[in-house]
């Protein structure tokens, strides 16, 4: 996949940037961070993030 510049992939998920640098820093979003850029490694690892992030924020 292409990359995407973190501030644009933050802005279409609505999510905070930190909260996706320390995401791909701890392995939990499949994605490389290089300054503001971010590398996906496929939507599917985003789609799993995503579902991962609300299952925590509904307390399972």
């Amino acid at each position: 996949m292409r990359p995407i510049l973190l501030t644009d992939f933050c802005r279409s998920l609505r999510v905070e940037a930190a909260e996706v640098q320390t995401a791909i820093r701890a392995g939990d979003l499949d994605a490389t961070l290089t300054g503001s850029l971010v590398l996906l490694n496929s939507s599917e690892a985003v789609r799993w993030w995503l579902a991962q992030r609300e299952r925590k924020s509904a307390g399972h």
